[in-house]
Parts: C-alpha cells; structure tokens; sequence
C-alpha cells in the first residue's frame, strides 16, 4: 500500500482573503525570486528581494504581496507553506515574518525526526 501524503492540506489556505483584493494573474513573471530553502539559500536575502522585485514592478497593493508570496515557494519551503494554520495571514509582513523566523535557523526538523537524547 501506498503511503501518500494528505493532499487535503493543499485546500487549506494559511491566507485569509479578502473579498475586496483585486485578483492577480496565474501566470508569473519569469524574473519572480524563489526559494526552496536549499543551502546556501538565505531567507532574509529572499525577502529583501522580495521586496525589491514587488517594489519595481509597482506592485504596492499588499493583498497582492500576500498572494504573490506564496508563489515564490518551492520544494520544501511549500511544505512548510501548506502546514501553517488556515487563515493566519492577512498581511505579507505577518506571512514573511514567520518565513523568516522558521528558515533563519540553521537547523530545521521535520515531522517525525528522532531528535538526539544525549548529546556529548
């Protein structure tokens, strides 16, 4: 059998939309910043960037920030992206703080990593 992950987490959105937002495109841009959290990546250089690519491309509305965050996601950073609690991000500061708090660290454990009981 079979061990699949639970896809229904993918229907559980950590953004809590506005009806109000304008809606963006389902295309993007080429030249978007990704992040994977692969090393060497840095999560602070990924939203300072971030925040420079929205910035030029006159993107200041911040519901679209918080839609096209989400987008710069891949590999493990979106598993990460799709545990967070439903609805707990309505502004892209709040959503790119816990980003950078949760991969600023040089050490990430995943579920059902065995952690170490004794250390010498």
């Amino acid at each position: 059998m079979l061990n699949l992950p639970n896809l229904s987490r993918l229907t559980i959105n950590p953004i809590s939309h506005d009806p109000s937002w304008p809606s963006i495109s389902a295309k993007l841009p080429l030249d978007i910043p990704k992040f994977e959290d692969k090393a060497g990546e840095d999560p602070l250089n990924h939203v300072m960037t971030f925040y420079l690519w929205r910035s030029s491309n006159c993107l200041m509305d911040d519901s679209v920030h918080v839609q096209l965050f989400q987008r710069t996601l891949t590999g493990i950073a979106v598993k990460w992206y799709i545990m967070l609690p439903h609805a707990s991000h309505n502004f892209s500061t709040s959503l790119e703080m816990v980003f950078f708090t949760h991969f600023q660290l040089p050490i990430h454990y995943t579920t059902g990593t065995k952690l170490l009981t004794s250390l010498r």
